[in-house]
Parts: C-alpha cells; structure tokens; sequence
C-alpha cells in the first residue's frame, strides 16, 4: 500500500524511478499489476474529495498524457475505497 501526502515528491520519485503511474493528489492506493491488467483499490483518507487522479503515461518530462480518473463514494460511504481494472500499455 502506498500512501502519497505529497503528490509532487511522488511525481518525481516516479519519473526517477521509470514508473509513469502515479497520483496527483494526496491519496491512499494499492496498484497491483498483472502483465497489461492493473488492479487499483484507492481512498481519500481525508473525505474531501469527490474524484481521485492518476497518472497513467507521462511523457520523458513528466508531462501527463493519459490520465484514470476514478470517481469516489459519497454520502454516508464517504471514505470507502474503491477498486477499479484498468489495461496499460
């Protein structure tokens, strides 16, 4: 599990690191990747937000070109996490 309170220090941790999936907000999130498959379970720990942003391809400078833009729960299941499959390339 990763938990990401500083979303800028996570860009550029995972440009160093190769990695073109990261979030774009403060968030909460488990990725777990099986060949082109990704699996992503992600909450807000604050309850603010009604939307949570990932990176998932990001040109040489860092500069998003595919973003997953995964919808929160809301109401009394504010808070909740959830999962979401996606493919990569």
């Amino acid at each position: 599990m990763v938990s990401c309170f500083d979303a800028e220090l996570t860009r550029r941790w995972a440009q160093e690191a190769g990695h073109g999936f990261y979030p774009e907000q403060p968030c909460v999130y488990i990725a777990e990747q099986q060949d082109a498959q990704v699996k992503l379970t992600c909450a807000d720990p604050t309850q603010t937000l009604e939307n949570l942003a990932f990176v998932i391809k990001a040109d040489e400078r860092g500069t998003p070109l595919v973003r997953l833009v995964v919808r929160l729960p809301q109401g009394d299941e504010r808070g909740r996490s959830v999962t979401v499959n996606f493919l990569i390339d």
